[in-house]
């Protein structure tokens, strides 16, 4: 195989050929990235494939997300459910969260709002942002889950804490509004400015007509 850069990367590649799964996927990435080789998102997938068909958890999720982008291989969302189902299985985090994600838009599979709020907790359980923020987000809207606007706090704070900017702004919503949490102009101030500095626009125009007349306004979450 051409373009192998260094007496490294040769060891890997051997290991890949060999049937290491662990090094198939650092091949499959390195094509994917141009790193060391010519890039190559189709040779990408070979590799990435076959450290996949070994239940590698993060080649199936790799694999997962190139069936939902169309990235070396043809798009097939039903595929790509199918990958993020085996990696979440295994209790890989963000694949739990990009199969709720399927399962809430009905990406792949009948829309199914429920299930999807299971893989949000079980990636949210893990820490993992996006899907605590997810969660804040079914919970604070009653999306196939009873509505708890408290619960909602909860999970939204644990992912604006991470520096998850949607979660810093709705975060901060919550308080301006009262919704789940006591009013509290200053905390509600605080989390716009995070979100402000993150580059949320709604929450730089908040926190702007804040500071300007000391009234807190907001344009919904």
């Amino acid at each position: 195989m051409a373009g192998i850069a260094t007496a490294a990367d040769e060891t890997i590649l051997e290991k890949a050929k060999r049937g290491d799964a662990a090094a198939q996927l650092e091949i499959g990435i390195m094509y994917g990235k141009g790193d060391g080789v010519p890039k190559d998102i189709i040779e990408a997938a070979r590799w990435i494939q076959k450290a996949a068909d070994q239940g590698l958890p993060r080649a199936e999720f790799n694999l997962g997300t190139m069936y939902e982008n169309g990235d070396g291989v043809s798009k097939d969302s039903l595929k790509a459910v199918g990958w993020y189902r085996k990696a979440a299985d295994q209790g890989l985090a963000v694949a739990q969260h990009n199969l709720g994600v399927m399962l809430a838009d009905g990406n792949g599979v009948p829309r199914d709002s429920a299930e999807a709020v299971k893989w949000y907790r079980k990636a949210s359980d893990q820490g993992f942002a996006p899907a605590e923020y997810n969660l804040g987000v079914v919970l604070a809207t009653g999306e196939g889950v009873p509505k708890d606007s408290v619960e909602a706090v909860t999970w939204y704070r644990k992912a604006a804490e991470q520096n998850n900017t949607p979660a810093q702004y709705n975060l901060a919503v919550m308080f301006e509004t009262g919704e789940g949490v006591p009013k509290g102009s200053a905390e509600a101030v605080k989390w716009y400015r995070k979100a402000a500095e993150n580059g949320n626009t709604a929450a730089q125009y908040n926190l702007a007509v804040t500071l300007q007349n000391g009234e807190l306004v907001s344009q919904g979450c």
